[in-house]
């Protein structure tokens, strides 16, 4: 069983050495991975017939370590926001009033950037009485240029008729990663 190995490990150094290194890699896809931030409040907004109310929250994405990658050569990183999920705890609050949301990115601290858009939601015509919404987007935000910190600042913007009341809610963050390492890339000094 050695000489297989051999033969195999001969063919790619041989690849190698005529500049095929690229054709030689491990890829990790992982095409959800999500994120509960459990119990967050948000304020009750008195009614305005006049007017749709808007209510914000901020709350830290953790991405503990995150913003240390550093692909380099050898490795390509991939990292995008796909979909944020609201889900009122109490299972009678009736979220079919919030006309429209944003998930943004927010820049560091002192920064003079502008928050990046990750998500929207705009409330289907047809839409039930529902203690859930669901931010989605059709063109997904690499975060990897994005990220600067281990806790990354997100603000999640509601408008519309929105509850009097304070109420309480789970947000659920999901993303999709992958990680491609060309192996011989690797290997070098």
């Amino acid at each position: 069983m050695r000489t297989p190995f051999k033969t195999l490990w001969l063919g790619a150094l041989l690849l190698g050495a005529t500049g095929c290194e690229s054709l030689l890699f491990v890829e990790f896809d992982a095409p959800e991975i999500c994120k509960t931030e459990a119990n967050l409040t948000f304020i009750g907004v008195p009614p305005n017939p006049l007017d749709d109310q808007e209510v914000q929250l901020e709350f830290d994405l953790p991405l503990d370590g995150f913003q240390e990658l550093d692909p380099g050569e050898s490795v390509t990183l991939d990292a995008r926001v796909l979909l944020v999920e609201i889900t009122a705890k109490d299972a009678q609050q009736d979220l079919s009033g919030i006309s429209a949301a944003r998930a943004e990115l927010l820049p560091a601290e002192g920064s003079s950037e502008a928050p990046v858009t990750l998500l929207r939601y705009v409330r289907p015509s047809n839409m039930a009485a529902s203690p859930h919404i669901a931010l989605s987007t059709d063109t997904p935000v690499d975060l990897l240029g994005l990220v600067n910190a281990d806790a990354q600042r997100v603000r999640l913007t509601l408008a519309g008729s929105l509850p009097e009341t304070d109420w309480n809610a789970d947000i659920r963050a999901c993303l999709s990663a992958r990680v491609k390492s060309y192996y011989l890339k690797t290997l070098a000094p």
